[in-house]
């Protein structure tokens, strides 16, 4: 099921490191965008999470990053707060990335 929205949201991706067991980001950011969110999808599966997908402009930026950190965690921001801290699988080419997040995550930073 999808959800329509129209929202502006400044998304970065952070280098991480782990330090005495626990995972800090590495500053500055490796990218900031703004990006702008057009729908929520809810899968069944994920229960009340829900999938914010998005695109980042800086395609080739993009792609150097997920390149660069395959199988090491990345840390993504959304306006400001820690949102993910996924491993990177594969080079992405194409902007695209997503989010799943609780509803009472998206209802604070949506709202």
């Amino acid at each position: 099921m999808f959800t329509n929205v129209d929202k502006d949201i400044t998304v970065a991706l952070y280098e991480t490191e782990t330090k005495d067991g626990i995972l800090c980001l590495v500053s500055p950011a490796l990218l900031e965008e703004t990006v702008h969110v057009s729908e929520f999808v809810h899968y069944a599966e994920n229960g009340d999470s829900v999938t914010i997908p998005f695109h980042f402009s800086d395609v080739e930026k993009y792609a150097e990053i997920t390149e660069t950190n395959i199988d090491k965690k990345i840390a993504i921001s959304i306006n400001g707060k820690i949102v993910a801290t996924p491993t990177v699988k594969m080079r992405l080419d194409n902007g695209a990335c997503s989010v799943l997040l609780p509803q009472e995550q998206i209802s604070e930073l949506f709202l």
